[in-house]
């Protein structure tokens, strides 16, 4: 998604360790940590995903949580185990991932047109 090469490095470095929720590579290699502009999707996107997770679970779409999962678990794979095998939690994986992924592209577009300090000399 992003135009900078230096975002492009680092997104393909965090891929392999992101996929196991470990996000330090992306959170601190493009910085997102102390960034102004990505501060805002990066509160934003967590809420969003919570609310629809606890709203589409009281309401009973999918069955809740029944066990605790390691937190390196793959993204897909984590929620399917901690409902019991609940098909319907990959469904809502995907939808929240839908709903981050639109928080953060406008964020990661302006990003873009943000010249990085190194850059410029």
């Amino acid at each position: 998604m992003s135009k900078r090469a230096d975002y492009k490095k680092v997104g393909k470095l965090g891929l392999g360790p992101g996929l196991f929720n470990i996000n330090e590579p992306i959170m601190f290699g493009i910085p997102v940590v102390l960034n102004p502009l990505l501060i805002v999707p990066y509160i934003l996107a967590p809420l969003a995903t919570a609310t629809i997770s606890y709203f589409v679970t009281i309401w009973g779409l999918v069955s809740p949580v029944v066990i605790s999962v390691p937190w390196v678990m793959p993204v897909f794979l984590s929620g399917f185990l901690a409902t019991a095998g609940d098909w319907r939690s990959l469904v809502l994986t995907a939808v929240n991932m839908a709903v981050a992924f639109a928080i953060w592209a406008p964020f990661i577009i302006a990003a873009n047109g943000v010249d990085c300090p190194s850059d410029n000399g």
